[in-house]
């Protein structure tokens, strides 16, 4: 008796995710503890520049407000051919995640020395993402001793 027939073959389905920027500066100055995924919140605009591969996440934080979470400073260039309807290119962006991810990284972000930075952000299955971490800032021992490597 054969293994695999037609009828059942093992098909492997894998998640697409086109990169669109990266946080290389984050990697450098923070001490990564903890990542999230995390879908946004965006005008058409927005995804039409994105998918145009146009943003900087290096001036970039996650805020907590009113028990939500926003990401701040990402710049997201206008897209030309928007004309009238286009977006403001550093505007606060809510993050959309799980309400017990979200309490989960409220309670973290209490303490003191904490920091949400964005790591990545990319398409996935046609919808943005963003990968956030929980992080604490280097010292500048640290980072001569991260030099080193």
């Amino acid at each position: 008796m054969p293994l695999a027939t037609a009828a059942h073959e093992v098909t492997i389905v894998t998640h697409e995710i086109q990169p669109i920027a990266k946080n290389a500066k984050a990697w450098h100055q923070y001490r990564i503890l903890e990542r999230w995924e995390a879908g946004m919140a965006l005008q058409g605009s927005e995804v039409k520049s994105l998918r145009s591969g146009r943003a900087t996440l290096t001036e970039g934080y996650v805020q907590a407000r009113r028990g939500e979470l926003w990401l701040m400073g990402v710049d997201i260039p206008q897209y030309p051919q928007a004309s009238f309807a286009n977006h403001e290119p550093t505007r606060p962006r809510k993050l959309l995640l799980h309400r017990r991810e979200i309490q989960e990284i409220l309670g973290i972000l209490q303490q003191k020395g904490f920091a949400m930075v964005p790591l990545s952000l990319y398409f996935k299955r046609s919808a943005a993402k963003v990968e956030i971490a929980l992080a604490r800032g280097k010292t500048h021992a640290d980072k001569r001793e991260d030099l080193k490597k």
